[in-house]
């Protein structure tokens, strides 16, 4: 009678390590496929930001003046020295990086 008694809790005990586990398998679960929704929005997110930027940097491109073409042994005239102008030499702006007179901040929205 105490060996049945013994082997009934035995079951018991090991029924209810076996549901605390499914339980814990199923919130692993859960939370894996949260984290896997929130890293797939987290990418779409950043891809649309980076086809925007890309599509800027083609607009802005396709407003620039095309480059002169030369002739095959021609020279390429030499550009004017610092003396030629008051402003240093700048380099053109990229998109999405301020030059501190817009207002930008740097901060990333």
């Amino acid at each position: 009678m105490k060996s049945e008694l013994e082997r009934e809790l035995a079951a018991e005990e090991l029924k209810r390590s076996m549901d605390e586990a499914r339980q814990a398998a199923a919130k692993l679960e859960e939370t894996m496929r949260e984290t896997e929704a929130e890293v797939q929005a987290k990418v779409r997110a950043a891809e649309e930001e980076a086809r925007r930027e890309i599509e800027a940097m083609r607009r802005e491109v396709a407003g620039a003046p095309a480059p002169e073409a030369t002739d095959a042994g021609a020279t390429m005239p030499e550009p004017a020295g610092p003396a030629a102008t008051d402003d240093p030499p700048q380099q053109p702006g990229l998109p999405g990086i301020g030059n501190g007179q817009d207002g930008d901040d740097g901060q990333q929205r």
